[in-house]
């Protein structure tokens, strides 16, 4: 049978029809183009999502507009920003304004 198949492959037959006649290969029938564009948009959306995700809860791009303080930051400098500390900055003064006004 290895033999049939080196002359297959000596006389141009494609490596497709080798593999199905000689029973290698997996049993999944053919993709169409229509399922292979609902694949492709699946994917588009579920990285779409993780990006979103990211940007509004994690980190932000920020772009320097200006001269600033810190000498390291130039006009047009990009930065990203970690929201986190946001957050704990924001817990942290509205607890130490509850208690001086208690």
């Amino acid at each position: 049978m290895r033999k049939d198949a080196v002359k297959l492959l000596e006389d141009g037959t494609p490596k497709k029809e080798i593999k199905s006649l000689l029973g290698i290969g997996s049993d999944e029938p053919e993709r169409t183009r229509f399922q292979e564009f609902i694949d492709f948009f699946r994917d588009v959306i579920i990285i779409l999502i993780v990006v979103l995700f990211i940007r509004t809860y994690l980190v932000s791009p920020f772009q320097i507009s200006g001269s600033s303080m810190a000498e390291n930051y130039h006009d047009r400098a990009f930065l990203i920003v970690n929201k986190f500390s946001y957050v704990d900055t924001a817990i942290t003064k509205i607890d130490e304004n509850r208690d001086s006004a208690v």
